[in-house]
């Protein structure tokens, strides 16, 4: 546990004792809708000392046709310590998303929807430096030397594409690359993964060079793919994909050798956001299927890469749909709930 971070872990019956005297929950306008059920926990990142930060959207009523309420000051960016279930609040509000660890594990960066802004904080004594002064900056990922960034910009032009950014933090202007998103740096830094939009083929993950040069496609199939993520050893990279590209396809965890070859699916039951343990032998991801609000559904799970073998992280908050909201002081985590790898 960092020095300076108030841990706490609350059983179920201090959440429900909080619900007294509490004013009623709002309205979500942040994306949901009749026969989409919402995701809860989103787009987590492990941190090199093992601490997980997530988005927690806040989500504390869900209707039988998939329209739901929030608790805004549950909404946020949360930091757990998996093996304990410790977790603490650390950016309160919708509007804060895509956490990505610096390489030594003491700051974040993050994204602030609102502002359309790039945010540094410290993890210990939250700061929140903002990095981006105009356009419209998203998804950012720390290099492993700590020395750049990499984000997703429109560069000022309002409904313009977006392109991948690269800015050395200290250095001027971020610098324009290709057109792309959610940039990912390879475990050395000389490269960096990302999707592309291609023409019947949904999206793809591509790697180029950290200048922008030397692209090269990796995936080729009729899906979606999304979110690359390197193993800490460069050898692989976890992905999610949509196969085949229908709203009645669940997207799935996938892997690869860092070159494109030998892909092999790692979940069965719906799964997205990849992010690496630092030892690379687990990968944890958000449990996504829109066609349920199940306990164990729009939360947070591990995937043991080499086993298979999958572990629910986090609990959704307790149903309070008409109620006041819960104290924001500390989150349930439940017991972890083991689930043999499904087989095909």
């Amino acid at each position: 546990m960092s020095a300076g971070m108030a841990w706490v872990v609350c059983p179920a019956l201090v959440l429900y004792a909080a619900l007294v005297g509490c004013n009623p929950v709002a309205q979500d306008a942040d994306g949901g809708g009749p026969s989409d059920f919402p995701i809860h926990h989103e787009t987590p990142s492990w941190s090199p000392d093992g601490r997980i930060a997530y988005r927690d959207r806040g989500i504390v009523c869900v209707e039988s046709d998939g329209s739901y309420n929030i608790d805004e000051r549950l909404a946020g960016i949360w930091i757990i310590e998996p093996t304990a279930g410790e977790q603490e609040q650390l950016a309160s509000g919708r509007s804060w998303r895509s956490p990505s660890w610096s390489p030594e594990g003491g700051r974040l960066l993050l994204e602030n929807s609102i502002e359309h802004a790039i945010y540094e904080t410290s993890v210990d004594s939250p700061d929140f430096v903002r990095l981006t002064t105009s356009g419209w900056n998203q998804r950012p990922a720390w290099s492993p030397d700590g020395g750049a960034i990499a984000f997703e910009s429109d560069f000022g032009v309002a409904g313009g594409p977006l392109y991948i950014a690269i800015h050395r933090l200290g250095g001027g202007e971020a610098r324009r690359t290709i057109i792309g998103r959610q940039a990912a740096w390879s475990s050395d830094g000389l490269r960096v993964f990302h999707i592309q939009s291609v023409l019947d083929a949904g999206s793809e993950v591509f790697v180029m060079s950290a200048v922008g040069e030397a692209v090269i496609r990796l995936t080729s199939s009729p899906a979606t793919d999304r979110g690359p993520e390197n193993s800490p050893d460069g050898r692989l990279i976890a992905f999610s994909s949509q196969q085949p590209r229908n709203a009645d396809v669940l997207p799935e965890i996938w892997i690869m050798d860092a070159d494109g070859t030998h892909p092999r699916q790692l979940t069965f039951d719906g799964g997205d956001d990849p992010s690496w343990a630092p030892d690379g032998q687990r990968i944890v991801y958000t449990r996504a299927d829109w066609r349920s609000d199940m306990s164990e559904i729009g939360v947070l799970w591990t995937v043991d890469v080499r086993t298979g073998r999958r572990e629910q992280l986090t609990q959704k908050w307790p149903e309070r749909c008409g109620a006041g909201p819960v104290s924001p002081e500390c989150a349930q985590v439940g017991s972890v709930l083991h689930d043999s790898p499904t087989t095909h």
